[in-house]
């Protein structure tokens, strides 16, 4: 995975994690990634 893709990437989980509303099963795998970094 290049940095730039994996930028993408983790800019991607955020914009998800900061307009998410529902305690789903991917939300709590955003959470935790997050968390890690």
């Amino acid at each position: 995975m290049s940095i730039d893709g994996q930028k993408l990437f983790v800019q991607t989980l955020e914009f998800y994690y900061q307009n998410c509303r529902q305690k789903d099963h991917y939300y709590e795998m955003v959470t935790q990634y997050l968390k890690k970094n």
